[in-house]
């Protein structure tokens, strides 16, 4: 079973709507790019068969200078 996760427009001028399809296993990390604000959000989901899949960066390219990755469970690919 498919989830999906939906934003709409956020953030500075210009900003898009996205949408990231989660595969069965959900998503497992999070990296965040940030500053005063937070310039982009990548996430990271496993499946059943231990596969991992990122996706791609949602946010600008610019205005971040720390980067944070959250675990959000164990994985474990066995």
């Amino acid at each position: 079973m498919e989830e999906f996760l939906t934003v709409g427009l956020w953030g500075g001028e210009g900003g898009d709507r996205w949408s990231f399809v989660v595969n069965n296993g959900g998503i497992i990390g999070m990296e965040i790019v940030h500053a005063n604000g937070i310039a982009s959000i990548t996430f990271k989901c496993g499946d059943e068969y231990g596969v991992l899949q990122h996706s791609r960066k949602f946010g600008g390219t610019g205005e971040g200078w720390k980067t944070d990755k959250i675990s959000l469970k164990n994985f474990n690919s066995n």
